[in-house]
């Protein structure tokens, strides 16, 4: 499951949040980021999606094609960064 947001209501620009796979190690993540991008092409005409990830998981998205476009920042007492995707 994610959560597609429209530019201007999470972040300014298209974004991707809440991403939650019922098991880990299995790839489902992934396939829920490629859906929720292939949705924001579709439905919102993305050219450029955000998202504000946990530092953690900066390889992950990198591995759905985000790059980090911030410094580490904390939100919720968690090591956050922003990252960005480009169509």
């Amino acid at each position: 499951m994610a959560r597609l947001c429209p530019a201007g209501t999470h972040l300014p620009e298209i974004s991707i949040g809440r991403v939650i796979a019922t098991e880990r190690g299995k790839g489902y993540g992934k396939q829920i980021m490629l859906h929720a991008i292939d949705a924001a092409i579709e439905l919102l005409d993305a050219k450029r999606i955000e998202i504000q990830a946990q530092e953690y998981a900066k390889g992950f998205y990198e591995s759905v094609g985000f790059k980090q476009t911030s410094d580490t920042y904390i939100l919720e007492n968690i090591p956050h960064i922003n990252m960005t995707w480009r169509g």
